[in-house]
């Protein structure tokens, strides 16, 4: 069985770029998956990212390599 990384709320907004509120309306929104265990939310930056990539397909490839090329 794979070990999964998992940050926090605050970790996977800085990642994306996004605030923390931001990251709770996607959530809300059907928009991130995320892992709930008790009164904590987690993430996993891969799934997360994926599902980002699926939704926004052209718009999130344009993003990302304007983030590389800088």
């Amino acid at each position: 069985f794979a070990l999964v990384n998992l940050i926090d709320k605050t970790q996977m907004a800085a990642r994306l770029a996004v605030t923390p509120r931001t990251l709770e309306n996607w959530m809300k929104l059907g928009y991130v998956p995320y892992i709930r265990i008790g009164r904590v939310v987690r993430y996993d930056l891969e799934e997360v990212t994926s599902a980002l990539k699926r939704r926004h397909g052209r718009n999130y490839r344009k993003e990302e390599s304007k983030q590389k090329e800088s």
